[in-house]
């Protein structure tokens, strides 16, 4: 089972990324843009899971406690020419809880990045664009309230987020 930790977004969160990502389409020639229902915040990417861990990961995610907090997404970045995102504003509330659930996996030998922590909203990859100016977008803010355990898997050649466990805030 592909595996990965994330915060989800609202509809009207989704609705306003797929506004930047459509203004990032018209500017485009070819790539691949995220489905908007796949759109989220990784805070943890596990890969390749045994099913059988999957218990061990809700149990986990059920040790952490956060209070809801507000994230700021504000700004279109690339990653090289091959990953295109919104930026994520890092802020004390969310570093604190992707720090803390780093180390729980980490400390129960889950797979961790080591690299620091850039949070940020994929919403394309490997564009060709014809026009390289874009407009800013007014900032997105949402409210943190859950984490989810999601799977990923291909259903009908598409890639598809599935939920297996959300944990709610304090």
């Amino acid at each position: 089972m592909r595996l990965f930790i994330a915060i989800n977004f609202s509809p009207q969160t989704r609705s306003k990324i797929a506004l930047v990502q459509n203004n990032l389409k018209a500017k485009s020639i070819k790539g691949n843009f995220t489905r908007i229902e796949n759109i989220h915040l990784t805070l943890a990417f596990l890969g390749e899971i045994e099913p059988l861990e999957v218990e061990n990961l809700i149990n986990i995610m059920k040790t952490i406690k956060f209070d809801p907090f507000e994230l700021e997404i504000d700004e279109l970045g690339t990653f090289g020419r091959a990953l295109w995102y919104c930026s994520v504003k890092q802020s004390h509330p969310l570093k604190t809880l992707q720090s803390n659930l780093n180390k729980l996996l980490k400390d129960n030998n889950f797979p961790t990045d080591d690299r620091p922590y850039k949070p940020h909203i994929t919403i394309a990859r490997n564009l060709i664009l014809n026009d390289q100016i874009f407009k800013p977008f007014e900032l997105i803010k949402e409210r943190v309230t859950a984490l989810s355990l999601m799977e990923s898997i291909r259903i009908n050649g598409k890639l598809t987020y599935i939920e297996l466990f959300n944990l709610a805030s304090c």
